[in-house]
């Protein structure tokens, strides 16, 4: 039941809303402190209405489907309830649907934020519609699930390297630099094939160990220039091509073919691709060779926290992005994957003020 609620006072004014009422005759907690924080927020009656009436008949649904309680609820009972209730019982339109679905997201992170959940709330449920499901995925967390499909673990990255087939020990140094080039300093396809970049006059530096990270500069997209640090490791192994196999070529470029021509920007694509068919793992049906830049950059943001550095300040000088939202997407991914919790309460009220930012320019 729905209950109008006009003597709410907040900051010294009075506010109106609605409030659920249980079955007990007492309000629901979250739902309806929910819909207060709409209303001192400054959001229109008629938005607070429609917000209750689909909180009401989702509350309604749970209390009649054996009292299931919200903080419970999984990926059958969401998709029971869109389906079963929303859809065939009710025979909402797409779109009334999606505005409650769009209502229950935004009670489920606000709950979360607010501490009545311990965790962020993610679940994945189905529409059908002619019998055919679509799946979708909701929830603070649902925002990671496309960089969850990007990430490569490392384990897997080695069984993406064991794959490149190559008989010529040239080719084969050389497509396992493109892709370290990738995962371990972030850089794009264009940017390991632009012959401006990745140049021995540049790389011949590292012949001199200095024990710790060095940096070169990169032209990337934008044509912007930008300086990415050189683990030790991968400077080795740049050294040990230069100084071997390399040499016969004459190229300027550490990139290049056997005769020392410049490359199609399509190699490290078709590198990738060769590798993973050989692999037949479904693990690799949503990565590509960007994704390589993807692991870079979550993989630094954990760098960075570890080692009591600013993502925000790192992960765009080095990736060379210009949008915070690009930076906030990975923070994000990291802060899951590291189950930083507190951080996440922080980005939720971040990325709504980014997202503030970009909806009024």
């Amino acid at each position: 039941m729905i209950h109008k609620a006009s003597e709410i006072k907040w900051g010294g004014l009075t506010y109106s809303s609605y409030v659920i009422i249980g079955e007990d005759g007492n309000p629901i907690l979250a739902p309806s402190q929910f819909l207060a924080e709409l209303s001192i927020n400054g959001k229109s009656k008629a938005t607070i209405l429609n917000y209750a009436y689909r909180l009401n008949s989702y509350f309604d649904v749970l209390k009649n489907s054996n009292d299931i309680c919200w903080k419970l609820v999984d990926d059958e009972d969401m998709s029971g309830y869109i389906n079963g209730y929303l859809m065939r019982e009710r025979r909402l339109s797409r779109l009334s649907i999606s505005g409650h679905i769009a209502t229950i997201d935004a009670f489920y992170e606000w709950s979360w934020v607010h501490g009545y959940l311990e965790f962020p709330v993610t679940y994945t449920y189905s529409i059908y519609e002619k019998g055919v499901p679509t799946s979708f995925q909701k929830g603070l967390n649902s925002v990671t699930k496309a960089y969850v499909d990007q990430y490569i673990s490392d384990d897997k990255f080695t069984d993406l390297m064991s794959c490149i087939k190559t008989n010529n020990p040239f080719l084969l140094e050389r497509n396992e630099l493109i892709l370290l080039l990738a995962k371990d300093v972030g850089l794009r396809r264009a940017e390991i094939m632009d012959d401006r970049n990745l140049t021995l006059s540049e790389l011949e530096k590292f012949s001199i160990s200095t024990g710790g990270n060095d940096f070169i500069s990169i032209i990337g997209k934008g044509e912007k220039l930008r300086r990415v640090p050189i683990h030790p490791s991968l400077q080795d192994r740049i050294v040990q091509f230069m100084n071997g196999r390399h040499k016969k070529t004459m190229s300027k470029n550490l990139i290049c073919s056997k005769n020392g021509a410049t490359l199609n920007v399509s190699i490290p694509n078709n590198i990738f691709k060769s590798a993973t068919s050989e692999l037949n793992d479904p693990y690799w049906d949503t990565r590509v060779f960007h994704s390589l830049r993807h692991t870079y950059a979550t993989n630094m943001v954990k760098f960075c926290y570890e080692n009591n550095m600013d993502p925000w300040q790192i992960l765009p000088e080095y990736m060379g992005h210009s949008d915070s939202s690009t930076t906030l997407g990975y923070v994000a991914f990291e802060a899951v994957m590291s189950s930083r919790h507190s951080l996440l309460k922080k980005l939720y009220v971040r990325g709504k003020h980014i997202r503030r930012k970009i909806n009024n320019v």
